[in-house]
């Protein structure tokens, strides 16, 4: 098991990790996949590609640290997606839900083309599809990994930590024991124009994790 300093390293990495994939959510949303144009058509696979790549960046993170090492096999991307969606009994929670796994399997699948074909092969019509997918598989992906975050803390502090706004909307950190979870939010407000995740969404999902509703 890691040490608290090194816990909380971890976690802040994988938000780290998680702010970058956010970035690149807001360019690939606002992306317009042309049918006609095979230039666009290639800069969005490519981000495509660059989403999962992100996405297993965080996989590889938590896989080094906590599982004890990436698979050691051909299929170790495959592997390791399948291995973040499991909970493994007195080490951790599932990282992501099955859900989540066999959408973002399908972008995985779709990185192995984008570095296996040339541009002009690409088909502008899964492309499209796949950027929507993408959007929407990214919102639910960041409310579990910032759960599992939250998760990390809270195993080495006893705490349940967040933060919440008071009467007038001020934001401040708080902390209360792992026994009451109401008025938790999130480890930091995301901007204002944040894809990421409402409020009540995360509250009840982290809740319902730890057996508090």
């Amino acid at each position: 098991m890691l040490a608290k300093k090194d816990m909380t390293l971890l976690a802040a990495e994988i938000k780290a990790e998680l702010a970058k994939l956010e970035k690149l959510m807001h360019k690939l949303a606002g992306q317009h996949v042309d049918m006609e144009s095979e230039e666009l058509t290639e800069s969005t696979a490519l981000r495509l590609h660059n989403f999962y790549t992100g996405c297993e960046r965080i996989f590889k993170l938590i896989a080094t640290e906590i599982n004890g090492g990436l698979p050691q096999d051909e299929a170790w991307h495959k592997r390791l997606l399948t291995q973040v969606a499991l909970e493994v009994p007195s080490i951790r929670p599932a990282v992501i839900s099955e859900t989540t796994r066999e959408q973002l399997h399908a972008l995985l699948a779709f990185r192995h083309v984008v570095r296996n074909v040339d541009g002009y092969e690409l088909e502008p019509e899964r492309v499209a599809a796949l950027q929507k997918l993408a959007v929407e598989v990214f919102r639910q992906f960041a409310k579990e990994v910032e759960t599992f975050v939250l998760y990390l803390l809270e195993s080495y502090s006893g705490f349940r930590l967040g933060t919440r706004a008071d009467e007038n909307g001020i934001i401040s950190d708080v902390a209360k024991p792992v026994s009451s979870c109401t008025g938790f939010v999130y480890l930091s407000p995301p901007p204002s124009n944040s894809l990421l995740f409402d409020s009540k969404s995360l509250y009840s999902s982290r809740c319902e994790r730890h057996g508090l509703r």
